[in-house]
């Protein structure tokens, strides 16, 4: 499916319940710039996220179960 989406710049997942987004670390999400994952459970960060969307400028992990966020998204290059 993603496949017919190559040019993906938005993607808006705010409430829906998510509780791990370890499945947007694909090099198909590479695009994003924006990302909302705004009002959900998730409550890590993964490490990848960074390596595969090196082309995000806005992050939206408000009102989640994130305790912490890792010393490592600060080496992001447009976060």
């Amino acid at each position: 499916m993603l496949k017919y989406i190559p040019r993906l710049a938005q993607l808006h997942m705010h409430m829906n319940r998510l509780t791990d987004v370890r499945e947007l670390c694909r090099k198909e999400f590479a695009p994003l710039e924006t990302l909302d994952l705004g009002n959900n459970k998730i409550v890590e960060v993964p490490i990848a996220l960074v390596y595969y969307l090196a082309n995000l400028t806005l992050l939206n992990l408000q009102n989640n179960s994130v305790n912490h966020l890792p010393p490592w998204i600060g080496y992001h290059k447009r976060i």
